[in-house]
């Protein structure tokens, strides 16, 4: 019988904005299509569904705002099956969000582009945070090799 090994993934970042402004970051669907995503869809409730354009889709397990996200990762390309819990908490500054995603049930083939995935992820957040747009991942890969 072989033994399935899994992997966490964990990326924070503190991101400018209050903590309720980036909960709606993260829970309206048009929002997040300017950070995440090109186009996105969310039930936001416990049991609801979301998918985007990308592929990513899942249900809410849990739905505590303006803090607590879990949800299923159902992306057939990139851990099917696992198991995303977003964070957010008042940073030590001023009008700053300390956000943690956890990413938790991920096949050893997938954590590396989950944990880069991640990075970029809330790092195009904090750019939308700040100017209204998010970093296209293309973009960020050539930032990040400079």
């Amino acid at each position: 019988m072989e033994t399935t090994h899994y992997h966490t993934v964990q990326v924070q970042r503190t991101v400018s904005g209050a903590v309720e402004d980036v909960w709606q970051a993260w829970a309206d669907p048009v929002k997040i299509a300017h950070w995440f995503t090109e186009e996105a869809e969310q039930d936001l409730r416990v049991g609801g569904r979301y998918r985007n354009s990308d592929g990513d889709e899942g249900e809410y397990l849990e739905v505590q705002p303006p803090n607590r996200l879990k949800f299923t990762w159902e992306q057939p390309d990139y851990a099917p099956g696992s198991i995303v819990t977003v964070e957010l908490s008042a940073g030590e500054q001023e009008k700053t969000t300390v956000v943690e995603v956890l990413h938790q049930q991920i096949h050893c083939d997938d954590a590396d582009d989950l944990q880069t995935g991640w990075q970029w992820a809330l790092d195009s957040l904090q750019r939308y945070m700040i100017t209204g747009l998010g970093i296209r991942f293309e973009e960020w890969m050539m930032m990040q090799s400079q």
